[in-house]
């Protein structure tokens, strides 16, 4: 239709095919066919383009047209593509009866939270679900009943199960215009084996009850000494806010200690006293009792400050925490699908209210109505002079910035952040050919892949995870050199660290055990710098504590570890 209106276009240049989560490729793991038209913006009413005068009723016209010639061949060949939906789904079947891997079983790791996040796309996507009778124990992983999904592979929507769960590092194109890697598990830090048939046949299953799928949290007693919040729960960070809202004084635990009832406690775990707050017993069990099923975790009541292992709750090791005060940088400049990302995070998924102020209204913004500052990648060259020095100051003062990619290199520029960036090296001094030179460059780009990390649990940004190794979604090409401070090195890139996606050689060869987080301080106060973005599309649940633990614990940091 185009050429009828004689209008321009090209094809099979520019847009791979490959992305699941594109709306011109997701059709196509579902039984459909995607097709995408895209028209460039005009910009206005009328700019001036190398090709004339590009009007706003010319876009417009443009993408009516092509609407037109999609529902045109959809009526046409609506016989073909019913037989196309049709055998794709008997294919679809056949290939899961030939596949050995006849389901996965996928274990939250004792945070039933994150289980139920995911778990709703899962569901959303019409995939069947059970859950285990009883616990079991495959590969010398304890896989607890209440925690652990088990997904059928042999099920209408197995490619798309398989797609989550496949890892693919070996591709026959270089160039990608999104993600190149989309394995669920790694997303959301879950860990899961594959089960063959005859695994999956001796399983006792439940179905999967979804009305009943958000955790019951509950306040598991009463105390007139103090109360203890687990910090690995993905949702204790909405607990944590919500208490100091109410004007609760909490604690967080920097060891570890088993409680004198003999329950275990890791680092970072809450403690709540009774005594010295500003409301009485009574209000205190409320508030306790009313976030605990708010946000689906459980609230251990303790007698005694007294442990029988570890640190007692007294210990110098249980420091006070400040309630933040957070402002978002945003506007022109600064990327809005990161900013985005994170005004969701805490005001939907959390509700911790955020400020957001623009570059231009930043220049006349008190800092001082603020001890948290959040700049996601982006440009901040509209900060002025004088800004720098005050911000500067606000840092010395005890004042702290978390800065992602871009906002980390300007933080850096400015002397803010003391972080060595790794340079590009060219892979050969050979003659290549012109018409190459945009491949090549499209070659260096890292439009999203998974790499594994290493990280310290004892290291407050890490607190609350399960294990040492996590898997950070790198889509941009900043790398920062392990910093020569032993102790700050919280979360570094392994050897070998690609799990899933599409990496050249050059750059893979400078992520391997490049730090992923650089702490600097200055003076009181501290920038926490993120090499990649923690909160990636606000699916990327796996790191989202890195920048929870970044935004509440970051004070926790020693300053003598961060030099």
């Amino acid at each position: 239709m185009l050429d009828r209106i004689g209008s321009l276009y090209y094809a099979r240049e520019t847009f791979d095919d490959f992305y699941y989560g594109k709306g011109s490729t997701y059709p196509d793991i579902n039984g459909g066919i995607g097709i995408l038209f895209e028209q460039a913006s005009s910009r206005g009413h009328a700019r001036q383009t190398n090709h004339g005068v590009l009007t706003f009723p010319f876009t417009i016209r443009n993408q009516f047209t092509t609407s037109l010639s999609t529902l045109e061949a959809g009526n046409q060949l609506r016989v073909d593509l019913l037989k196309h939906q049709r055998d794709f789904y008997i294919q679809a079947e056949k290939e899961a009866g030939d596949d050995p891997v006849k389901a996965y079983l996928v274990d939250a790791q004792d945070d039933p939270v994150k289980l139920f996040h995911f778990s709703k796309i899962l569901e959303q996507h019409q995939i069947d679900l059970f859950q285990l009778k009883e616990n079991l124990v495959i590969n010398g992983h304890l896989y607890d009943q209440g925690n652990t999904l088990v997904i059928p592979t042999f099920q209408k929507q197995y490619k798309l199960i398989r797609n989550l769960f496949e890892k693919t590092v070996n591709f026959q194109d270089s160039l990608f215009y999104d993600v190149s890697a989309w394995t669920l598990p790694s997303a959301f830090d879950l860990l899961y084996d594959e089960l063959k048939e005859k695994q999956l046949r001796s399983l006792p299953l439940n179905p999967y009850k979804p009305e009943a799928a958000f955790p019951a949290g509950k306040l598991r007693g009463e105390s007139s000494y103090g109360y203890l919040i687990r910090w690995d729960q993905y949702n204790s960070p909405m607990a944590l806010y919500y208490l100091q809202e109410k004007g609760i004084n909490v604690y967080s635990a920097g060891k570890r200690f088993t409680a004198a009832d003999g329950n275990y406690f890791k680092e970072g775990t809450l403690f709540i006293p009774v005594q010295n707050q500003s409301i009485q017993e009574n209000t205190l069990k409320y508030y306790l009792s009313d976030i605990s099923v708010t946000a689906g975790i459980d609230i251990y009541p303790v007698s005694s400050g007294y442990t029988t292992e570890g640190i007692d709750l007294g210990s110098p090791n249980m420091e006070s925490l400040k309630k933040p005060r957070i402002l978002l940088l945003v506007g022109d400049g600064v990327s809005s699908y990161e900013a985005g990302e994170v005004w969701h995070l805490l005001d939907i998924r959390y509700r911790i209210p955020v400020t957001l102020v623009s570059l231009e209204q930043f220049n006349s913004t008190n800092l001082n109505d603020y001890n948290k500052i959040i700049m996601v990648n982006g440009g901040y060259n509209p900060i002025g002079d004088q800004k720098k020095e005050d911000l500067k100051k606000w840092l010395e003062n005890g004042g702290q910035i978390i800065a992602i990619k871009g906002g980390a290199k300007w933080l850096a520029n400015q002397q803010m952040a003391f972080i060595v960036f790794r340079q590009p090296v060219s892979d050969s001094i050979e003659q290549k050919k012109y018409e190459d030179l945009d491949k090549d460059r499209g070659a260096q780009a890292i439009g999203g892949s998974i790499f594994k990390t290493r990280i310290d649990l004892t290291h407050p940004l890490c607190y609350g995870y399960p294990d040492e190794e996590v898997c950070i979604f790198k889509d941009g090409k900043y790398f920062f050199e392990r910093s020569k401070n032993p102790y700050n090195n919280p979360v570094v890139y392994e050897k070998e660290p690609l799990v899933s996606g599409y990496i050249s050689r050059i750059n893979y060869e400078k992520i391997k055990n490049a730090s992923a987080v650089v702490v600097s301080s200055i003076g009181r106060g501290k920038t926490i710098c993120f090499s990649d973005d923690p909160n990636f599309r606000d699916f990327w649940f796996g790191t989202n504590r890195l920048f929870f633990n970044a935004l509440f614990l970051g004070d926790l940091i020693r300053s003598d570890s961060a030099r």
